[in-house]
């Protein structure tokens, strides 16, 4: 039994160089791309760029069209996904890296 991924936020940004040239590295358009994953991605945006990224819920959910996706992505942009155990973490990207980022939760004594 796998866990069901789920799309909290994201705020994924390809300026219109960056998507000319993804598409010509990949030799096909970001959206045939997102077509061969075995989930459904949403991208929002045209031959000028792309204003945001995001995926419906699935347990067939991986990272790796987000990766391959990552020398192009603008810096500070991000996705973040929850599974079923509630368990959040981001993929963040700068320099044109995808970093998997979990949250860090800090409790002061004060709380306790």
């Amino acid at each position: 039994m796998g866990y069901y991924h789920h799309h909290n936020e994201s705020d994924v940004k390809i300026s219109k160089s960056g998507l000319s040239a993804l598409e010509q590295q990949l030799g096909k358009s970001v959206f045939a791309l997102a077509e061969e994953q075995d989930y459904t991605i949403y991208i929002y945006g045209d031959e000028n760029g792309i204003e945001n990224i995001a995926f419906e819920e699935s347990k067939r959910w991986e990272s790796s069209f987000f990766e391959e996706i990552a020398p192009f992505v603008e810096d500070g942009s991000f996705v973040e996904v929850r599974n079923d155990d509630g368990y959040s973490f981001r993929l963040m990207y700068r320099g044109g890296k995808m970093y998997h980022v979990s949250p860090k939760w800090e409790i002061s004594p004060e709380d306790l």
